[in-house]
């Protein structure tokens, strides 16, 4: 998480990616969660793709549950 965020202390604990409502559900280590949802449109599709991409590269797959 320091690569992306800077933080030191925090890290990602976890994605869960849920693909039919294009949403992701992202918990660090110290339990706080972030759900993010993009739009049923050309552009949401690009940047849900784009998202999932930059996961797949950056981050264990073990760290990643698709419902």
């Amino acid at each position: 998480m320091a690569k992306i965020t800077g933080d030191n202390e925090t890290y990602l604990e976890h994605i869960w990616v849920n693909v039919a409502k294009r949403e992701v559900k992202i918990m660090d280590n110290e339990g706080y969660d972030e759900i993010v949802t993009w739009e049923f449109s050309p552009d949401g599709v690009d940047g849900f793709t784009e998202t999932l991409k930059h996961f797949r590269e950056m981050v264990p797959e073990e760290q990643i549950t698709y419902l």
